[in-house]
C-alpha cells in the first residue's frame, strides 16, 4: 500500500518534547527559586498528563488546562507563585527547546524524494510549537502545520481532520497515514482509512527507517 499523505504528531514523533519540557520544568523552577528534582519533575508530569487528557477529551480549554495544571502543582508544593505567571515562563522556555528525534530530518527528506505530502498536527500552544518548528532545517519538507487552537478542537477528535482537510484541499482516505511515535523507533502508523471513521484504527502499519532507507510493512486489517 502506497501512502500520499502523510500527517506527522509534532511531539515525540519529530521534536524531542521529553527532553524540552523537563528542561522547561527545570529552568522555569528555577527563576522562581523553586526546588527541583526527579521526584518534583515526576509529579508535575503526572498532573500534566492528566489535564491534556481532559482537553484532548474537551472537558477544558487548552488555556485552562495549561494554567491549572500549574495551579494543582505549585499547591502540592506548597508554593504561592501565580501559575498563570509560571505558565508563561514555563512555555518561554519550552518555545527555546529545538532539539529533535533522532533521524526526523533524513524521514521527511526522503518522504519528499518520493513526492509525499507531508503534514504536521498538534495540540501544542501554537506560538511554541511555531518556533520550535520553524526553527528546524526539515520544516522545508513540510506541506503544513495544522494545530488545534487554529483547527478549533484538539485531535484526536473528528473535526480537527475535517477541519485539516478543509484548510489544505486534502482528501483523507487509505492514502493517508497519522504516525504518532513513542521512542524508540519504529515508528508506529495509524492509518485514517476514511474522513468518517479517524476516531478508530482502522489498520495498524510499522513505518521502520534507517538513514536512507524508508519501508512500510502493513501488520494487521481491522476493517
Amino acid at each position: 500500500m502506497s501512502y500520499d499523505i502523510l500527517i506527522f504528531d509534532a511531539d515525540n514523533t519529530l521534536l524531542d518534547f521529553d527532553f524540552a519540557e523537563k528542561q522547561a520544568h527545570k529552568n522555569a523552577s528555577k527563576i522562581f527559586n523553586l526546588e527541583v528534582n526527579e521526584t518534583l519533575y515526576r509529579t508535575y508530569q503526572k498532573i500534566n498528563d492528566s489535564w491534556w487528557k481532559k482537553y484532548e477529551q474537551a472537558l477544558f480549554t487548552k488555556d485552562e488546562i495549561t494554567v491549572f495544571r500549574f495551579k494543582e502543582y505549585l499547591a502540592l508544593i506548597n508554593s504561592n507563585v501565580d501559575p498563570s505567571l509560571f505558565n508563561q515562563t514555563f512555555l518561554n522556555e519550552l518555545s527555546n527547546c529545538t532539539q529533535t528525534i533522532s533521524g526526523a530530518y533524513e524521514v521527511l527528506e526522503n518522504l519528499k524524494k518520493l513526492n509525499k505530502r507531508i503534514f504536521i498536527a498538534t495540540n501544542g500552544i501554537t506560538r511554541v510549537q511555531q518556533k520550535r518548528l520553524n526553527t528546524q532545517d526539515f520544516i522545508k519538507f513540510v506541506d503544513g502545520i495544522f494545530v488545534s487552537e487554529e483547527m478549533g478542537y484538539p485531535k484526536p477528535e473528528l473535526n480537527f481532520f475535517i477541519n485539516a482537510q478543509k484548510k489544505a484541499n486534502l482528501t483523507f482516505d487509505k492514502s493517508t497515514a497519522y504516525a504518532k511515535v513513542n521512542r524508540p523507533i519504529p515508528v508506529t502508523l495509524y492509518i485514517l482509512s476514511s474522513i468518517l471513521t479517524l476516531h478508530g484504527i482502522s489498520t495498524s502499519v510499522k513505518l521502520s527507517y534507517e538513514t536512507s532507507l524508508i519501508t512500510f510493512t502493513v501488520e494487521s486489517e481491522v476493517i
